[in-house]
């Protein structure tokens, strides 16, 4: 049975643990700042959909108001 190799020394002797955790904690700063971005822009998305669909709301219930009066009208002259 074949072992994978796994490399378990620093890539780079001599510059220490320092540079690889300085290295880890600058592309996690940066993948950070791509979600609080990503975050940001969907936030503004998110709020336009929102009046978006407030404003889809009011005209289904103006829509209904109208056709619940036209019914009203319509019932008053069937009756005369």
């Amino acid at each position: 049975m074949e072992h994978a190799h796994l490399h378990t020394g620093n890539r780079f002797p001599g510059l220490g643990l320092g540079l690889g955790l300085t290295r880890i904690t600058a592309l996690f700063f940066v993948q950070v700042d791509k979600l609080q971005k990503t975050a940001t822009e969907q936030r503004a998305e998110l709020t336009i959909k929102q009046q978006q669909a407030d404003d889809a709301m009011e005209q289904i219930q103006k829509s209904m108001e109208t056709a619940v009066e036209r019914r009203k009208e319509v019932g008053k002259h069937t009756l005369l």
